[in-house]
């Protein structure tokens, strides 16, 4: 039964897709064993959520963590889709990631014939991805697909009419006016997801993104697509297999080390040293890359023991017109059994493992920079905005010299300085009148209180306790204390005859 493919919404996939007939998918074993490889099929357009007609992603992602689970030692995702849905797609790519790297076991790819925009987002889980020569790649980016009926809506003699909450909940309706702001709106909506798309490939990959914005979502085949680091090999499935199995050495055209002859000595010594320098310490990457040296150890072929004298012996059986060996056939001999063991299928591997490895090492030194200059420009407010963002893209260190050469501004003197306001000792401490004990004995204290004004005069006369005082009193205490006692005040300057 097939079904013609004409989806909506935000889709990842390659556009001659759109609209094209597909025969349904019956649903089949999570994977097939081939010889110890464990072959998982994702084909045709791709969904979200299983419906019964296409590959989803919640299929994919199950049937993968079968094969994981299967004996088998490689898992290979076989592809030929154009893409399909963009949720879900990113979010099961770095979950097939996780799974393989838990698992232990190696998870590759190969393109047979199509791997393009969701598929290849998933193809970036793999450690290695194989294309033939005629395999389509590439693809990458978003599209969102809207459908304006309202001539056909008019034509009909059909008009709707829609309440809203927010002017953009309507943006994308087909039966509204697409507005040049509900436009923008959704184009900024799929640039944004596009970033995203872009950046787990270039994470995955070790390809900027830069880049791969400027491919504008093109298909590349062959020797672009590796060129462009899309693919790893370019060469057959059967042959991919065999590079799998051991069974045979990697295909003519491959990345890194499996590039072959002087290119892959290069590359070779230059993983042996990778592989050396990560392996000094006790961490978890250092005892990965302990293993991968002896392994690479282990499968390079030993010299034995009169290879040269046995030479002689062939040699002499033949007759004696055999012409001698020239001199540098041992050394020819030798260098072609290095090259052949720089180009075999453990150092392919371990080549692209490292290149991740280096590619995720490389995003966190990233980070933790970007953290410090965040901290550094932090910890200066009196920055302007432009003047920050050109120091941004400063390295750290020419940053960190910069910013201090740079005199803080926009301080107040008057606030740099912190200023408490303090009380004196004075005359008085704990134990007075206010809780204070006086630091002057009480009778000279109470005579400068009261020449102060700070303390009412005593009367002339006065008790304390079980004394009496006499005093002196001035004659305003004496005219005050008449006239308490009289109740009526007397004449200025009278007096009884």
């Amino acid at each position: 039964m097939r079904y013609r493919y004409a989806p909506t919404g935000t889709l990842m996939l390659e556009m001659s897709a759109w609209g094209a007939s597909y025969e349904r998918r019956v649903s089949d074993a999570p994977f097939v064993d081939e010889g110890g490889i464990a072959v998982v099929s994702v084909r045709d357009p791709l969904v979200h959520h299983a419906d019964g007609v296409h590959d989803s992603y919640e299929e994919i992602q199950a049937n993968v963590a079968a094969a994981l689970a299967s004996s088998a030692k490689t898992v290979m995702l076989e592809f030929d889709s154009p893409g399909g849905e963009a949720a879900g797609a990113i979010e099961t790519a770095r979950a097939l990631r996780e799974m393989a790297k838990a698992s232990g076991k190696r998870l590759v790819g190969f393109v047979n014939e199509k791997c393009m925009s969701a598929a290849y987002a998933l193809a970036c889980a793999c450690e290695m991805l194989c294309a033939p020569e005629s395999a389509e790649t590439g693809s990458i980016g978003v599209i969102k697909m809207t459908l304006d009926q309202t001539a056909l809506d008019g034509a009909m003699g059909l008009k709707y009419a829609f309440f809203a909450s927010g002017d953009h909940k309507l943006d994308g309706c087909p039966h509204v006016p697409m507005s040049a702001e509900a436009a923008s709106t959704i184009k900024q909506g799929v640039e944004d997801l596009a970033n995203v798309f872009f950046a787990w490939v270039g994470e995955a990959r070790g390809v900027d993104a830069g880049k791969l914005r400027a491919m504008k979502g093109a298909v590349l085949m062959g020797q672009p697509a590796l060129d462009a680091g899309l693919v790893d090999v370019i060469g057959g499935r059967n042959e991919f297999l065999s590079m799998l199995t051991g069974d045979k050495a990697p295909p003519a055209r491959a990345r890194a080390a499996a590039t072959g002859g002087a290119g892959a000595m290069a590359d070779y010594k230059e993983l042996v040293a990778s592989l050396k320098k990560m392996a000094e310490g006790d961490d978890e990457d250092a005892k990965c890359a302990q293993a991968a040296l002896k392994k690479l150890e282990a499968e390079e072929p030993p010299a034995k023991d009169g290879d040269g004298d046995g030479e002689k012996k062939d040699a002499k059986a033949e007759g004696d017109d055999a012409p001698p060996p020239k001199d540098g056939d041992d050394d020819e001999k030798k260098d072609a059994k290095a090259k052949a063991h720089a180009s075999s299928p453990t150092v392919t591997m371990l080549a692209a493992s490292l290149q991740k490895v280096e590619t995720e090492l490389a995003k966190a030194k990233a980070e933790a920079e970007e953290t410090k200059r965040a901290q550094m420009l932090a910890a200066r407010p009196d920055i302007k905005p432009e003047l920050a963002k050109s120091l941004r893209k400063m390295p750290l260190a020419l940053m960190q010299e910069t910013l201090a050469s740079i005199p803080v501004a926009g301080v107040d003197p008057a606030a740099a300085v912190k200023v408490t306001a303090t009380r004196g000792d004075g005359q008085v401490g704990e134990g007075d009148a206010d809780g204070r004990t006086p630091r002057l004995p009480a009778d000279e204290k109470a005579r400068m209180d009261a020449a102060m004004g700070l303390t009412a005069p005593k009367g002339a006369i006065r008790r304390e306790g079980t004394s009496v005082v006499f005093g002196v009193m001035d004659p305003e205490a004496a005219r005050a204390r008449l006239e308490k006692k009289n109740g009526a005040p007397r004449a200025s300057g009278g007096g009884s005859k």
